[in-house]
């Protein structure tokens, strides 16, 4: 099996997963043996010391990190000693649900760690579920042990955070997934919808939607005027959303403003998307967000915005510009290096 499709293989895993069917996929990829294994020093076993085989764990994909096998395996070559090293790894952690399955809600890498250097068995500390509860019961407590072991004590990624958080049902993280699902958008595989958009740089999602008093619709048709924009990529600047979102909240609170109906903001937004030959979306998105100032990159993005063409949808000799500008917390223009 070729690598790629290895990775495919276990990156399209979702829910509750076997942990060995995980190793299985990793030892048939071609020449493991000789570009992996023959590399790593021989990886002492337990003996006769109380293990859990990983054949019997069991992995809940919904709030754990996502699994890079490549990553792994290098930091495994590249260790000194090379290899797994059973003392370093400590105890996994396991919770035994009411129906006898053992799930690693810490420890998830070193188990894969152990699998691929050949070892069969590890370690493990059990804590064991009240009987009678189901698995959404046991899989938002693992979650939330997961979240307090990792988040607070370890670095995680802000979409791993937010994952977690959605799983124990956190208020707040469910606000925003409901939001975030309006928009179709998919933040660390917490939205199932195909259609969905990824968006890349929750932590600057995170910080806006909790600082600023946006109305959600917004976000909404944010989103929606640049999907119609780039109808195939799949993936959304975060900045490109929150510095649209600002806009297009300044453009109806303004009372100054002839407000600009969104039907025109789609229609201009993509004309300025649109290159010479009749491409969609041929202009990157990443445009509208270079030429920014520091610590003003979304009040940045409203502003190229208009600059880049959004203004021709404003009057006034250009007053009006003016003032969406200054609304959007930009007050000297002189500051930009140059003009768009």
């Amino acid at each position: 099996m070729k690598k790629k499709e290895a990775l495919e293989q276990i990156g399209s895993m979702k829910g509750i997963v076997k942990l060995q069917d995980i190793l299985n996929i990793i030892h048939k990829i071609d020449n493991f043996k000789t570009d992996t294994l023959d590399k790593l020093s021989k990886a002492e076993g337990y003996g006769d010391e109380d293990t859990i085989a990983l054949s019997d764990i069991y992995v809940d994909l919904s709030y754990q990190r996502k699994l890079k096998i490549q990553t792994i395996i290098n930091r495994l070559v590249n260790s000194e000693p090379t290899g797994f090293d059973k003392a370093l790894a400590g105890h996994i952690d396991l919770s035994v649900r009411p129906d006898g399955r053992m799930f690693c809600w810490d420890g998830f890498h070193r188990c894969i760690k152990a699998g691929i250097s050949g070892l069969t068995t590890i370690k493990a500390s059990l804590y064991y579920h009240a009987k009678g509860m189901v698995d959404s019961a046991c899989r938002i407590d693992e979650a939330k042990k997961f979240k307090g072991r990792n988040a607070d004590m370890t670095k995680m990624a802000p979409d791993e955070i937010y994952r977690a958080k959605v799983v124990f049902q956190d208020p707040e993280a469910l606000e925003q997934l409901t939001l975030l699902k309006r928009c179709k958008l998919n933040v660390g595989g917490t939205n199932d919808d195909v259609d969905a958009y990824d968006l890349p740089g929750y932590a600057a999602f995170n910080t806006y939607w909790t600082k600023q008093e946006t109305d959600d619709r917004f976000y909404v048709e944010a989103a929606e005027i640049i999907r119609s924009a780039y109808p195939n990529l799949g993936s959304m600047s975060v900045y490109l959303l929150l510095g649209f979102t600002s806009l297009l909240s300044k453009n109806e609170d303004e009372a100054l403003i002839n407000t600009a109906s969104i039907t025109e903001i789609r229609e201009k937004f993509m004309e300025m998307t649109t290159d010479v030959h009749g491409n969609v979306g041929s202009v990157l998105q990443k445009s509208f967000s270079q030429n920014v100032l520091k610590h003003q990159t979304i009040p940045s993005v409203g502003r190229n915005l208009l600059k880049k063409g959004l203004k021709d949808l404003y009057n006034d000799d250009g007053q009006e510009v003016i003032q969406l500008i200054k609304a959007l917390g930009i007050e000297d223009e002189d500051d930009f290096d140059d003009e768009l």
